[in-house]
């Protein structure tokens, strides 16, 4: 038997999260409600971006996720500094 549709979870991948992603999930969530939902309708609507938000985020760790080498998969490692770029496999 096939299972429901779950709009919220549409990959799954919500069980598939170890304890550390979860926390990193909930930190993110948390912070989202309380730093950017009360202001976010007003600020879309008159292109507004508040670079407090992203002292803040900052502050919480939420720049910057970091991967452990030993989790790296790229034969190429990347310089921290250098920009994201999509690589086709």
């Amino acid at each position: 038997m096939q299972k429901a549709f779950n709009r919220s979870n549409v990959y799954l991948l919500v069980s598939q999260l170890n304890e550390d992603e979860k926390m990193v999930r909930d930190a993110a969530r948390a912070f989202a409600q309380a730093q950017l939902q009360p202001t976010a309708t007003e600020n879309l609507f008159v292109e507004l971006t508040d670079s407090e938000v992203f002292r803040k985020m900052g502050a919480q760790d939420l720049l910057g996720i970091t991967i452990p080498e030993q989790n790296n998969t790229d034969p190429e490692p990347t310089d921290s500094n250098s920009p994201i770029e999509w690589r086709e496999q």
